[in-house]
């Protein structure tokens, strides 16, 4: 597994060489655009300036940011590398926290985080400063709010135990978060029965475990039928969606399923 970051992380005066790794790996599949319908070379696109329609080479191009007063402002890539000197290249904990006080609206994507024992200031020590850390956060249910850079950003992540190692989520800073004002409507006086009948249905469907392997991505595994089916010349099978989206009798669709539910059960 490639390593994304080398980075120490500190908590207090405590430090621990660490290496970060994605912990996600996409199953999507990727298509390509091709020179149809007999040709089917790959597709590439010139770089064309809208102003004035020339081809611009690479060298040309540049980077321009728009600023308070709507002027085009150009950053070389020099003065942003100056900026990597003023951030911290380490994981910083900034705070101990329950793990239930972070909305996980905050969480963006994940990485795994493993001890460096190969650097220099690993080794043994690495390896134990780390299991101590692992262990205070699983026993205390709490998980480090840290900062950390990653290619030239500087990011606020959520370090917790995940097994028997530690996770970092990289989160969207608090001001990223949309209002939900304008999606908020008026409150509505709830029927009782449909409360009592959607208590019910949550009871019916409720386990005391989760297990992710039941949700399948549907969409890519017909994908992938549909591409094998073409690629050896067989038929493919469309099958037809009947699910009833309309909102309709709220009551009747709660009592139906629960009636399914316990038909299934017994």
């Amino acid at each position: 597994m490639q390593s994304v970051k080398s980075a120490s992380l500190h908590f207090g005066m405590a430090s621990i060489p660490c290496k970060m790794f994605k912990a996600i790996e996409s199953h999507d599949l990727s298509g390509h655009l091709h020179h149809g319908p007999d040709c089917l070379g790959s597709i590439g696109f010139k770089k064309v300036c809208k102003e004035c329609g020339e081809e611009v080479a690479h060298s040309d191009i540049v980077k321009g940011y728009t600023s308070s007063d709507g002027n085009t402002v150009i950053v070389t890539q020099e003065e942003i590398n100056t900026l990597d000197t003023e951030q911290d290249t380490g994981l910083e904990v900034v705070d101990f926290v329950p793990a239930d006080k972070v909305d996980p609206i905050y969480y963006e994507t994940t990485y795994y985080l493993a001890a460096d024992v190969k650097s220099k200031q690993g080794g043994k020590a690495a390896e134990k400063n780390y299991a101590v850390l692992l262990h205070v956060l699983r026993k205390s249910e709490r998980v480090a709010i840290v900062r950390f850079t990653l290619r030239q950003k500087t990011y606020a992540g959520v370090l917790r135990a995940y097994g028997d190692v530690l996770v970092v989520h990289r989160m969207v800073w608090a001001d990223e978060i949309r209002s939900t004002g304008e999606l908020v409507r008026a409150q509505i006086d709830l029927p009782d029965m449909e409360v009592e009948m959607a208590e019910k249905l949550v009871a019916l469907m409720s386990s005391d475990d989760w297990d992710p392997t039941i949700l399948t991505d549907r969409y890519t595994e017909r994908l992938g039928e549909l591409i094998e089916s073409k690629s050896v010349g067989d038929e493919f099978v469309v099958t037809s969606n009947d699910d009833d989206d309309a909102a309709g009798d709220l009551l009747a669709k709660l009592t139906a399923s629960i009636a399914a539910l316990e038909k299934k059960a017994a």
